[in-house]
């Protein structure tokens, strides 16, 4: 990377990696205090709650935010007229939605699901303008007001949520919560940008449309797969189950989700400025695959030694047989963080008509190895989900590696060499297997895994790769000086 962009990219990853971090660790503690107040029934109405409006979420946007970031010449009209659509899209959205919900709640699991469905058409249409308002901050790298605007909300929602949920909210609680955080969104980001006005240009519209209508399909594609467990598990198994698995499968995937954001929101603006750089792509591409690769390797195994005393610390004791899961679905963290940087190059490259159709692909894939996992309850669904997300990020990696013209042979190198830094995380954690799983052995191994970890991360930079010592350890290093001449 140039050093304007490193630095810009740096600037972005910390000042991200502060707020959602923040945020993902408020999450997960409000998390685990609904996981000690309500059942894995209302988690199962949740998660297919979930599942269904994170589809329709896709839909409302209609990929108009990414287009606001990825066009190269802002003008006031295509600002109106990208805000427009989006306000119409998402009220023809939020109506469809709260009509079909009936038959969709049916479909899913039963009619109790109704009343819940039909609540969330609030933040389907309210989506679409927060999406505009914070892709218009984020395309000026204004990564630290979007992130203030979104944990504000969330901070308040989640209080409400957890006050009525002791209360005997149920599952209306966490739909509380997630309507609350939406409304409260909407405004923050709002407050923070000049309102665009109304515009229907025509010219605008289309250019609008076309790159956000491709991106829209793709980003349906591959919320249908991130969501099929959720969609299907509810009627071939039980809300029940279903919900029993979605916690600890929704804790990776929230822990990954984090990550996401930090890398996706800072690296699409970036690289959206080098469209017409196949040199610039394929250098960015090695790199922040190299670093995402690392980071992701070396969570999963810290949460896959560690998923005994994350159970029981974040869930409870009553959620002990979910364990495997846990473990299993923590070995899928490397292949989500790497499918979603695929998507954030596919989306700054343009290729989203591409991505769609590797997507439509993807959910066949991801359908095909549920109906069978299923035979085997909610482990064969985790190792299906673990499969099917390698697959699916090899294609989008081959595709990306041709149309970029970059070295499939060297990304497969990079990803070889990413598992280096987990070698010593590896070896501690299975020489605690051999020892009896009682609450103090497991608070060790998470001691001794921390420590190895902070060793590699401060003391030997270079064992990490050279990314991490160019674009992040400076920080540290920055840290430690003013720490040891205290």
């Amino acid at each position: 990377m140039s050093n304007n962009t490193s630095d810009n990219f740096l600037k972005g990853i910390s000042v991200q990696t502060i707020v959602y971090g923040f945020s993902g660790i408020l999450q997960v503690v409000v998390f685990a205090i609904f996981s000690r107040i309500l059942s894995k029934t209302d988690f199962g109405y949740y998660a297919a709650l979930n599942g269904i409006t994170m589809i329709f979420i896709g839909i409302s946007d209609a990929g108009i935010g990414s287009a606001v970031i990825q066009q190269k010449n802002l003008t006031k009209k295509y600002s109106a007229t990208a805000f427009t659509v989006s306000l119409i899209l998402g009220a023809l959205i939020a109506l469809l939605f709260f009509l079909i919900s009936p038959w969709l709640a049916t479909f899913i699991i039963d009619e109790k699901l109704i009343l819940p469905l039909q609540l969330m058409s609030i933040p389907l249409l309210l989506n679409g303008m927060s999406g505009f308002a914070a892709s218009s901050l984020k395309r000026d790298l204004k990564f630290v007001v979007v992130g203030k605007c979104r944990l504000l909300s969330y901070i308040i929602s989640a209080i409400v949520g957890i006050i009525y949920g002791f209360y005997g909210g149920g599952v209306y609680a966490l739909v509380l919560l997630f309507i609350l955080d939406s409304v409260l969104y909407t405004i923050f980001v709002f407050s923070n940008i000049p309102f665009p006005g109304f515009s229907i240009g025509r010219q605008e519209s289309k250019s609008a449309l076309s790159f956000g209508g491709w991106l829209t399909l793709g980003v349906i594609m591959s919320t249908i797969a991130n969501q099929l467990d959720k969609l299907v598990l509810g009627k071939w198994l039980s809300v029940s189950r279903l919900g029993a698995y979605n916690r600890p499968s929704g804790f990776v995937m929230h822990l990954i989700g984090q990550m996401n954001l930090i890398f996706d929101s800072v690296l699409f603006p970036i690289l959206s400025t080098f469209q017409d750089s196949k040199e610039k792509f394929r250098s960015i591409l090695y790199s922040s695959y190299k670093l995402l690769s690392t980071f992701g390797v070396m969570l999963a195994f810290i949460l896959f030694f560690n998923a005994n005393l994350i159970i029981t610390i974040f869930f409870g004791s009553q959620w002990q047989d979910m364990v495997i899961v846990l473990k299993i679905m923590s070995l899928s963290a490397v292949f989500m963080l790497n499918n979603t940087l695929a998507d954030c190059f596919y989306r700054s490259f343009n290729l989203v008509k591409a991505g769609f159709f590797i997507r439509t692909f993807g959910v066949i894939l991801t359908l095909s190895f549920l109906y069978i996992g299923v035979q085997y309850d909610i482990v064969g669904v985790a190792v299906s989900i673990l499969l099917s997300n390698f697959l699916v990020v090899i294609i989008k990696i081959v595709y990306l590696c041709i149309k970029s013209e970059a070295s499939f042979l060297k990304m497969l190198s990079i990803s070889a060499r990413a598992w280096i830094p987990s070698v010593p995380i590896i070896l501690v954690g299975l020489t605690f297997v051999f020892l009896p799983s009682t609450f103090i052995v497991q608070i060790v191994l998470l001691i001794a895994i921390g420590l190895v970890a902070l060793f590699e991360f401060v003391q030997t930079p270079q064992f990490i790769g050279q990314e991490y010592v160019s674009l992040i350890y400076p920080k540290i290093a920055s840290l430690k000086s003013k720490i040891s001449h205290r």
